[in-house]
């Protein structure tokens, strides 16, 4: 079977340039269809833009509409593109756009100006996210299918569809004005601070109890799919221990279990980032999110490790393992 890919890239040389002078026309024409039809040829859920791209030239973008496999699949798009085109920019997702403040959407009879939006924010410092309360006059009494569509069309406009991945977290839709509310320029301030500081390394240390016996689970916070594209693969590693009468670790077992945490780290490099890890019960079990490449440096790891392990690694190419702990 041909790849959907490759095909595309190879309309793409002979469509290019009747699409750029399309857009020069301001009439795409039917070329809208023919884009269409070798995009969804790849995926049928992905969308496509025109645009600016650097400089004088146009961009391309592939939409991945909030469905982080479609991203995955925008990447190796991207990473198959031409290098260094002299015409084109392509991008692997909406790119936040310039200007966007002086937009209108229309969507039925609601006429959405985004530079009237307001919102109420509160940044998180633990998931390096911004939570977010929006709204917008013109949408009070819209369905609320119409109100979201309107508020997350302006937010992919504002900070782009990966930069509303990495740093928006909850996003409420408001009926009536929020208190204190203020412009998404400020929003977007708070943003641009959030991502100035960030590290994608943020781990908080929290005491449980399973089976009426103490746990300790470390976990970082800020970790988030969208900068680890290339892990698509749950793993766990359980590490025996000789646990005192509370099912913890001695401080001396402790650093040990620390230092074959370290290594086990260290071996996986780039193919594994680390999640978090929970001890207790006479077992500390690291979580991580890994390559299929990342098998065979595990396997020369356990050799090395001096403890009984066991190793489980699955497909989770959605992340669903962050929600292990809420």
């Amino acid at each position: 079977m041909a790849d959907p890919i490759a095909a595309f890239w190879t309309w793409w040389k002979t469509a290019a340039p009747r699409i750029a002078d399309a857009m020069q026309a301001r009439d795409l024409g039917g070329l809208d269809e023919e884009i269409t039809a070798h995009v969804q040829a790849i995926d049928e859920g992905l969308k496509w833009e025109l645009g600016p791209g650097g400089g004088d030239k146009p961009g391309f973008a592939l939409c991945w509409d909030g469905d982080i496999e479609r991203r995955r699949i925008t990447e190796q798009w991207l990473a198959t593109a031409p290098e260094n085109d002299p015409a084109w920019d392509y991008f692997p997702a909406r790119p936040p756009g310039s200007g966007w403040e002086n937009l209108t959407m229309e969507l039925g009879p609601h006429k959405i100006e985004f530079g009237k939006f307001l919102c109420a924010f509160a940044p998180d410092e633990n998931t390096e996210r911004v939570d977010v309360e929006i709204f917008h006059p013109a949408t009070v009494k819209a369905p609320e299918n119409v109100r979201g569509t309107a508020a997350f069309v302006m937010l992919d406009r504002a900070f782009g569809e990966d930069g509303v991945e990495r740093w928006i977290g909850s996003v409420e839709i408001a009926t009536k004005k929020p208190q204190d509310a203020v412009s998404i320029a400020q929003l977007v301030a708070a943003v641009a601070e959030i991502q100035a500081n960030a590290t994608g390394d943020v781990c908080n240390l929290y005491e449980g109890e399973a089976d009426g016996a103490p746990v300790f689970i470390l976990k970082n916070e800020a970790l988030k799919v969208i900068d680890h594209l290339h892990c698509d693969q749950g793993l766990a590693v359980t590490i025996k221990y000789t646990a005192e009468a509370t099912g913890l670790p001695s401080a001396a077992e402790g650093e040990a279990l620390d230092t074959i945490e370290d290594a086990l780290v260290e071996a996986l490099g780039d193919e594994a980032v680390y999640h978090g890890r929970e001890t207790g019960g006479g077992e500390r079990t690291i979580y991580l999110f890994a390559t299929t490449d990342a098998a065979k440096l595990l396997e020369a790891w356990s050799v090395t490790a001096g403890r009984e392990v066991e190793i489980e690694m699955a497909p989770d190419p959605t992340w669903e393992g962050l929600e292990r702990w809420s």
